[in-house]
């Protein structure tokens, strides 16, 4: 590849780099602000789910002659409406059932893990590792449960955190292809030259 063939691959990590530059700035704003973020989210969820429901009912719509249980592809398309209709019109509700939803999902899979890592125990394998990330998934999970909104505001925290650091590392990945592209180049474009000043 010559180094004019490098110049477009650069170009093109300048898509990931703004992908990464609005991934911090999301990130700082919903740690900043993660009040206002938890009021977007049942509106984003909402609207999500109404449109997941308007194309299952048009699909199963236009398909309800092939559907071997079409019954079933208009209750879920009803279902997923009234869940984005709720999700729309009664936000409070929804923070709460999302912070539920993740607390008992997070004390589940707390069990989950004390129990593996007894096992591991048991058979003479390393487990504190596993029992530790266990108590914290039920400490997550009671908290969720004990204090949805809380909870969800603290979990809201964790995910600009989270972005911040997605981010910054997509941005420093993107600065590491570019400048191996350009060594890539002056390298080539170097042995291109030695090769032409060379004696025939």
């Amino acid at each position: 590849m010559k180094k004019d063939e490098y110049g477009p691959l650069a170009r093109w990590l300048a898509l990931p780099a703004a992908s990464a530059v609005c991934l911090i700035v999301f990130g700082v704003l919903i740690l900043l602000w993660p009040a206002k973020a938890l009021a977007l989210l049942p509106v984003a969820l909402g609207i999500g789910l109404l449109l997941a429901g308007g194309v299952q009912l048009a699909f199963f719509w236009t398909q309800r002659t092939l559907g071997s249980l079409p019954g079933f592809g208009w209750l879920s398309g009803a279902v997923t409406l009234m869940v984005g209709l709720v999700f729309l019109l009664n936000r409070n509700v929804s923070i709460a059932f999302l912070g539920i939803c993740g607390g008992t999902w997070a004390m589940v899979l707390g069990v989950l893990r004390m129990r593996a890592a007894l096992q591991k125990r048991r058979l003479e394998l390393p487990w504190k590792t596993h029992l530790a990330g266990s108590l914290v998934y039920i400490a997550a999970g009671a908290l969720l449960l004990f204090s949805p909104f809380w909870g969800i505001k603290q979990a809201a925290r964790l995910l600009g955190l989270v972005l911040i650091g997605a981010g910054a590392g997509l941005l420093y990945g993107c600065w590491g292809a570019r400048r191996l592209l350009e060594r890539l180049g002056n390298a080539e474009a170097h042995t291109a030259d030695s090769e032409d000043g060379a004696p025939r």
